[in-house]
């Protein structure tokens, strides 16, 4: 275990991935490239690049494998950069924070004992229940701190609780001080157990992000502002061409300035109609 930081990548094996190797590569801070299979066994070195946030490690093809195993050897600035995300990471990440696990298993243990889930539930909730397990996990990220007005927070988690799509998270994370924040989303957090509020002081603006997408779980991430308010299609509309057209990487929406009274800005998007746009004429 000493000599694990001494190594530059650590390479997952297929069919049977890593288990406790792999996560002492992770603790001692050297990244673990992964592909995905079909199987448990084929899946668990995914599972912990996703709980300790690092998902762009995880691939779903030999080719893609080998490529990226190529690309990251040939670029040391690269793996550096990922050791020392690991290294922020480490003590907070799901994967590693056991008294998080801890409170969160003790919690579903209340839960039982009170009666939360109960086996009397309707043949309806149970249909729907299933229908929605099998849609994709959309995570919306929700950074926060000082700057931003609780009231306005308030209203993005709202917005962000009420789209049509069957299957979000959503994360907040709180880098600023005080509980001014979380008192407008006690009663969200209450009622939704979709909804995570989680304290973060002191972290930046892009280390808050970075927080975010840590604890996410999401197959899909979309990001959302505190004072935006999403229509309740946003993530369905994104979702379909992400699953309709597999070689689009990147779903962006136009977004309606409001002014202090909440009454629409002039503006217009910047295309008139949902269009598929590449890279070079984008740079255009």
């Amino acid at each position: 275990l000493a000599r694990l930081p001494l190594a530059d990548l650590c390479l997952d094996t297929l069919p049977y991935s890593g288990g406790a190797a792999a996560a002492d590569a992770l603790w001692a801070g050297v990244p673990l490239l992964s592909q995905a299979g079909r199987s448990y066994a084929a899946r668990l070195g995914g599972s912990l690049l996703h709980a300790v946030g690092l998902p762009q490690l995880v691939t779903h093809s030999a080719d893609a494998y080998e490529d990226k195993a190529v690309r990251l050897a040939g670029r040391p600035a690269e793996l550096a950069r990922l050791r020392r995300r690991l290294a922020r990471l480490r003590e907070r990440a799901p994967l590693f924070d056991t008294p998080r696990l801890v409170r969160d298993l003790e919690q579903l243990y209340r839960q039982v004992a009170r009666g939360a889930l109960r086996s009397g539930a309707t043949a309806a909730a149970t249909v729907t229940a299933a229908a929605d397990a099998a849609l994709p996990l959309v995570s919306i990220l929700i950074p926060t701190g000082d700057g931003d007005d609780p009231a306005l927070l308030a209203r993005t988690v709202r917005s962000a609780l009420d789209q049509h799509h069957g299957r979000c998270e959503i994360i907040v994370s709180d880098s600023g001080t005080g509980d001014a924040r979380r008192r407008p989303l006690a009663r969200l957090l209450r009622a939704h157990p979709q909804l995570r509020y989680n304290r973060a002081p002191g972290l930046g603006a892009e280390d808050n992000l970075d927080h975010c997408l840590t604890l996410s779980l999401g197959d899909y991430i979309a990001v959302a502002p505190p004072g935006e308010v999403l229509q309740a299609d946003k993530i369905s509309r994104m979702l379909h061409y992400y699953q309709n057209y597999p070689t689009v990487g990147l779903v962006a929406c136009w977004r309606q300035p409001r002014d202090v009274q909440d009454q629409p800005l002039p503006g217009a998007p910047l295309l008139p109609a949902d269009t598929a746009v590449g890279g070079a004429s984008l740079a255009g």
